[in-house]
Order: C-alpha cells, then sequence, then structure tokens
C-alpha cells in the first residue's frame, strides 16, 4: 500500500498549485488494489531561510489515520503561471496531452489530461492546490475530493 501511495505523491510533487501558500490543502478520495482510502495534503508551513514548505500528508484506510510531514522545496512546487502554461500548451507537441472538462467530488475542471506512454497511467491537471484533479493507474485510482486554497 505505501508504494501505492508514493507512486501517487510523486505524480503530485512534479506540478502543484502555484505560488503555493500556507494553508493550501486538496484531499482526494483513492483506491489501490480494491482498497478505498483518502489522502489530504496540506501546507502547513514555509521556512523562508530554507525556501522550504512543509507538506503535511494524512492517509486514512479501514478507520486509521498515517500523519507525515516532509519539506519540499519551493523550487519543486509549480507556480499559477507554469500550471496555466500546461493548460494553454497542453494539445502541442511540448506536452501532448488533451484538453478535457472532467467532474469530481469537488467539482467540474478544465484540465489537460495527459497519458503516460510507457505505463498508460493519466493525469489530469488543472487550476487547483497540487494541480492534480485525477490520477488513473493500473494500481491506483485518485480524484479530487475537496480543496482549498488560501488567500
Amino acid at each position: 500500500m505505501k508504494a501505492f501511495i508514493a507512486l501517487a505523491l510523486a505524480a503530485m510533487t512534479t506540478v502543484a498549485f502555484a505560488s503555493p501558500k500556507v494553508g493550501d490543502s486538496a484531499t482526494y478520495a483513492a483506491n489501490a488494489s480494491g482498497m478505498d482510502f483518502s489522502m489530504t495534503l496540506k501546507l502547513t508551513a514555509f521556512n523562508e531561510s530554507a525556501n522550504t514548505f512543509t507538506r503535511e500528508t494524512t492517509t486514512s484506510i479501514l478507520g486509521q489515520q498515517q500523519v507525515e510531514s516532509e519539506e519540499v522545496a519551493t523550487a519543486d512546487l509549480a507556480t499559477d503561471e507554469a500550471l496555466a502554461m500546461v493548460m494553454e500548451y497542453c494539445e502541442t507537441e511540448m506536452i501532448n496531452g488533451k484538453l478535457a472538462t472532467i467532474t469530481v467530488a469537488a467539482g467540474t475542471f478544465n484540465t489537460c489530461e495527459i497519458v503516460d506512454a510507457q505505463s498508460g497511467a493519466v493525469q489530469n491537471l488543472g487550476l487547483v492546490p497540487f494541480g492534480l484533479v485525477k490520477f488513473t493507474s493500473a494500481e491506483v485510482n485518485l480524484e479530487l475530493a475537496a480543496f482549498s486554497a488560501a488567500l
């Protein structure tokens, strides 16, 4: 199970809601190999001297919660401009995606759908905290259930 969660987190680390702010959060309804769980990502602190955010990940499985914190370099979190650029260039050779409107529990979103040619995994990226609206692979499915963008 931890390997599946690590895979999902790796997918989310590459694109995040931009100009990230303390308080940004996203909750995902997820399923890995038939087991349902939820995962909430939240930026809880900013270390100006190290230029890092503390990202707290709370995973709830079968009534049990696991909370982990890690430092994430600001450079590893995309900006609003970078995510908007993904949307703008989605259907070009640069990204090779497809613009799609999808509905998940958190609402209806315009996304850039990107399919990994090797694994078949599909990411739907949009203008939400952490950038990920939906992720589907043979092992893991995640859908945005709720989010909050700090002002």
